[in-house]
């Protein structure tokens, strides 16, 4: 059997879907050697990644950047590979697939852009199934198009098996490291706006106008996004309690903060997410029912303004049985996210199904 996966070509954490192809397949590569898997991406692989031997790469062009760059990629270039290599099932990392049907073809769709996309229809339609890793999303696709329920498959995302949560004296290093050796908040801001920074910045400013506390406030960001706020911040009252972090250091951050904001930009579900919660690191998110849908009680949710996510901060951080609450909850969940168990529930329900 011969599977197409479609991933991103840097195997980047911070996008889940194409993570989400290249860690379940990977895995899957390793559990059934008998299946041969072609890795397909736009752009030319990262030199590190790490590939089975019955795992093959392909780079694809155009570059996908735009509309019409990816109905030719889709449509013309993907359809030569699938007829050449007589694929079985192609998996997409997004709401596309070829229309002509050279094989059972599978679409991720991870948010609620197909509820404003006409063109996406068709391939909704052409697609054999379309997985969903969240139930609100499913439900709105049933809303939607009633046709296929029996398309729908809610398959969950993963938490790898090497997440674990540090103990207190390794906490404390890195704090020391990164925080000046107290509690800090960490604001996840890879996938969010300038606004929604400044928003966060100005609930932590209540925080500590009505706590007194030494708590830090520690944000992720990218270069660009570091350049500008350096300068837009100068003036900021606790700008010595605010620390601005390159996302190399994420995963050291996320495992010591007291605890962790999340406000992307769109509705989605960061990696970085269910890292936290593994870590045991209680995490804020905006109150929408995507997200409720998912964590449930393992989260806080804030409406999205300054005074509602400084009311979630402090509540998390006076009320003890809140907090262990939240991270009890969240264990229950991350539990339940074995790479290996939703492996097996691609193969039983789309490659094998059970009769």
């Amino acid at each position: 059997m011969t599977i197409a996966v479609q991933i991103n070509s840097s195997s980047s954490n911070s996008n889940f879907f194409g993570d989400f192809n290249y860690a379940y397949f990977s895995l899957l590569s390793t559990l059934h050697k008998d299946f041969k898997i072609i890795f397909i991406s736009d752009q030319p692989f990262d030199p590190c990644i790490f590939i089975e031997p019955n795992i093959e790469l392909v780079t694809l062009s155009p570059q996908i950047r735009n509309s019409i760059s990816a109905r030719i990629w889709y449509t013309i270039k993907l359809k030569k590979i699938l007829k050449k290599n007589k694929i079985d099932f192609f998996f997409s990392n997004s709401s596309f697939c070829n229309l002509k049907q050279w094989s059972k073809q599978i679409i991720f769709i991870a948010d609620d852009t197909f509820l404003k996309k006409k063109s996406m229809e068709k391939y909704i339609h052409a697609s054999s199934f379309i997985v969903t890793s969240n139930e609100y999303i499913q439900t709105k696709l049933s809303e939607r198009f009633p046709a296929l329920i029996n398309k729908l498959l809610f398959i969950p995302p993963f938490i790898s098996n090497n997440i674990k949560p540090i103990n207190y004296s390794q906490k404390q290093e890195v704090k020391n490291m990164f925080s000046d050796g107290v509690d800090y908040f960490l604001f996840y801001a890879i996938h969010t706006t300038t606004a929604n920074i400044i928003m966060t910045l100005k609930a932590f400013s209540i925080f500590k106008k009505w706590q007194l506390s030494n708590m830090k406030l520690l944000i992720v960001i990218g270069e660009k996004q570091n350049k500008k706020l350096s300068v837009e911040i100068e003036n900021y009252k606790f700008r010595s309690d605010v620390k601005f972090y390159h996302e190399n250091n994420t995963d050291v951050l996320c495992s010591a903060a007291y605890a962790s904001v999340f406000l992307p930009d769109g509705l989605k579900t960061e990696n970085k997410m269910l890292d936290v919660m593994k870590m045991n690191i209680p995490i804020l998110l905006p109150e929408h029912d995507y997200y409720q849908s998912f964590f449930k009680e393992s989260a806080l949710y804030f409406l999205n303004n300054e005074s509602a996510l400084s009311q979630k901060m402090m509540l998390v951080y006076k009320d003890e049985s809140t907090r262990s609450s939240i991270i009890n909850s969240a264990q229950l969940i991350t539990s339940a996210l074995n790479p290996n168990t939703v492996v097996e529930k691609i193969i039983n329900t789309i490659i094998k199904p059970k009769v």
